[in-house]
């Protein structure tokens, strides 16, 4: 008996230390982080995290099975703030700032204060930590509103940076840095906004953009909305000479670090469903080819995202993922992601959002931190006009 008894607690003593070994070992639950030059980084809700290296200097990082650029993304714990450079101090909250892209419809904080289509990315940065504020925006909205829409079919972007600064006054937000999130052509405005709102009112200076699935070089499927929109966007992005022009004269002078996301599912992805709908993928690898059957989102390219300024370049993540969540794409969103993340009912569709909405999270949180333009930029020359077209 005595035996039987020291038996049982020797087990239960080694039983004790493995679980508190495991919960020293693993992560909390509800953590956010993820692996970036061999070096884990962990966000917890409170916006805090940390840096911790994963190898030696002379070891080699390790790559990720995952999507998204090789980073793998994992829960965590965290220590450092989620804005301002690290050993800087303390620096002033950031404003994220969501822009939508060419025919978007965002609702007024005042109408639908949950931010419309970006409600499920704007959650999740507000439970990291963020303030965040959807642009107002819809179709052909005139000037002079309050608020002062962004007009969504305007192929003016400077005007859109405009009213986005006379949004940002308007809603108490004057002199708070802003980190940009544009999706399609939001990201075009966030660059325009990015580079001239020194002129403006607002006092937001930008620290960074981050860009999903934005068309930096134009792109060939905006033909297809010219005439049924009568869009003066659409025509502006399908024209490679208007497009150079724009490339031309928003570089990203000022250095900010730009971020971006691609969608890469057709063509090569849409095949996985010929066998079910075959029209379907016929139809889309048809568009496919107006790109020269380059990877693309079946709206922009991933040559498209990684076009335009190259000073500021800080890496484009690619996914499985399709351009919007839209009834033109519906079909194929049990196998595709979003560039722009929405909690999907289908589960393949909802495990590519989450990846990709993590990714958001983690480029955002790198923008923050980086207190804006970056204190020694890499020197790199101003794309000729002439190279922007081919």
């Amino acid at each position: 008996m005595r035996r039987l008894v020291i038996l049982a607690l020797l087990v239960g003593c080694l039983v004790a230390a493995s679980s508190a070994a495991a919960q020293a070992s693993s992560p909390p639950a509800g953590r956010i982080a993820f692996v970036r030059d061999g070096a884990i980084s962990m966000i917890n809700a409170d916006g805090r995290g940390e840096r911790q290296s994963m190898c030696s200097p002379r070891d080699t990082p390790p790559s990720s099975s995952l999507e998204g650029g090789g980073s793998q993304f994992m829960a965590g714990n965290a220590d450092e703030p989620a804005w301002g450079p690290a050993g800087s101090p303390p620096a002033p909250r950031p404003l994220v700032v969501l822009l939508g892209g060419l025919g978007s419809k965002i609702p007024s904080r005042k109408d639908d204060p949950r931010g419309g289509d970006w409600r499920f990315v704007k959650r999740r940065l507000e439970a990291a930590g963020y303030d965040v504020y959807a642009a107002a925006t819809r179709p052909n909205a005139p000037p002079g509103e309050a608020p002062d829409f962004i007009d969504s079919q305007s192929g003016d972007w400077r005007e859109s940076a405009v009213r986005l600064d006379r949004q940002l006054a308007d809603e108490g937000y004057g002199g708070r840095p802003v980190v940009l999130v544009g999706h399609s052509m939001g990201g075009l405005i966030a660059r325009v906004y990015a580079q001239i709102w020194r002129d403006l009112g607002s006092g937001c200076e930008p620290l960074g953009i981050v860009q999903l699935g934005t068309p930096n070089m134009g792109s060939e499927a905006a033909h297809l909305a010219v005439g049924p929109f009568n869009s003066e966007a659409a025509g502006k992005l399908a024209d490679p000479i208007r497009m150079a022009a724009f490339n031309d004269e928003f570089q990203n002078d000022q250095g900010l670090p730009i971020y971006r996301l691609a969608g890469a599912y057709f063509p090569a992805s849409a095949y996985a469903l010929s066998r079910r709908r075959v029209d379907l993928t016929v139809i889309w690898n048809a568009v496919s080819a107006l790109y020269g059957a380059q990877d693309n989102d079946s709206v922009v390219t991933v040559a498209s995202v990684r076009g335009g300024p190259t000073r500021g370049w800080r890496g484009c993540a690619t996914f499985k993922a399709v351009h919007a969540d839209s009834a033109w794409l519906s079909s194929f969103r049990d196998a595709a992601g979003c560039v722009l993340p929405r909690r999907s009912g289908k589960r393949g569709a909802a495990a590519i959002d989450e990846k990709i909405m993590l990714r958001i999270i983690a480029d955002v949180r790198a923008v923050a931190r980086s207190g804006g333009a970056l204190s020694a930029p890499r020197p790199e020359r101003r794309i000729p006009l002439a190279h922007q077209i081919g």
